[in-house]
């Protein structure tokens, strides 16, 4: 890659790191200091593996994959864990980053996520946690 474009390993690596930066500066304005600390120590600890679930996420949108289908579920239990990886399992924790993706559109720039992934993915982590609370009491 280096020969054909002239982007070395360590030109990609700060790009990555700004790119990441800039993400974390917006999601201090949200988060407590602790909730903050945990974020930053582990945010770039599996930065790597979002590329290939996004585009795993795209592919299940353009073939109509069921946001509630076994697969469906499979992608939306692997986002689930990447994001906690970072965010932590606090609901407290991951509304304010909720709140954050719905009040800064910067979040979303450079992610690849499309409103028509985004809106498929939201489903299918919908109906994961509908089948995490169990069948509802009638």
């Amino acid at each position: 890659m280096v020969e054909q474009t002239g982007v070395t390993p360590a030109i990609i690596a700060y790009i990555t790191e700004a790119f990441a930066e800039s993400k974390l500066a917006i999601w201090a304005r949200y988060l407590d200091e602790e909730e903050m600390a945990f974020t930053r120590q582990h945010y770039f600890d599996r930065l790597q593996e979002w590329p290939e679930l996004v585009a795993k996420l795209h592919q299940a949108c353009r073939e109509g994959v069921a946001p509630d289908s076994a697969s469906g579920q499979a992608l939306a239990r692997a986002w689930l864990e990447l994001f906690q990886s970072y965010a932590g399992t606090r609901p407290q924790t991951l509304q304010k980053f909720r709140r954050a993706m719905e009040q800064e559109p910067h979040l979303m720039k450079g992610t690849w996520m499309t409103p028509a992934v985004l809106s498929w993915l939201q489903q299918a982590t919908g109906s994961l946690m509908r089948q995490a609370q169990g069948p509802a009491a009638g």
